[in-house]
């Protein structure tokens, strides 16, 4: 009987180790600003690069849901983080908005926390006007952009 519950211990133990979904990002709000990656390190030393309340931020509320906040607008949706790639869906008043970052790593740099390059984005205009549009028209993709953690 002991080993029949040793056995069965160890299977749930490997079971939920093996379905554990975090990501590293819950909890997190990083704020997205773009990066010229051509900036010297003294430049940017010299840079105070600071978290404002014009910044598009990301809130990770858990393993796969995210609200970006914007000008004090919500939006909200789901993520995935798979290696290097980070997609965020969001939806907002039947307008739908994918990001597809790459490169998207943590940084040992002291002003930002992780930094990736949009590789893809899709916009999905439903019948309501949303600011998606607009956040989406003022992306650009290929862009390098660096997450500042608040």
């Amino acid at each position: 009987m002991k080993i029949i519950t040793i056995v069965l211990g160890v299977m749930l133990f490997i079971v939920t180790g093996c379905s554990n979904n975090e990501t590293g990002l819950e909890g997190k709000e990083l704020g997205i600003s773009s990066n010229d990656p051509t900036i010297s390190e003294e430049e940017k030393e010299n840079a105070e690069i600071n978290f404002s309340s014009n910044m598009l931020v990301l809130e990770f509320s858990s393993a796969d849901e995210v609200t970006l906040l914007n000008l004090g607008n919500e939006y909200t949706g789901s993520y995935s983080l798979d290696g290097e790639s980070l997609t965020v869906k969001l939806e907002d008043e039947g307008t739908n908005l994918r990001l597809d970052f790459v490169e998207f790593k943590e940084t040992p740099d002291e002003y930002y926390s992780y930094s990736g390059v949009i590789d893809d984005g899709e916009l999905h205009v439903g019948d309501e006007t949303s600011q998606l549009s607009n956040i989406y028209q003022n992306i650009s993709m290929g862009q390098s952009y660096i997450f500042l953690e608040e």
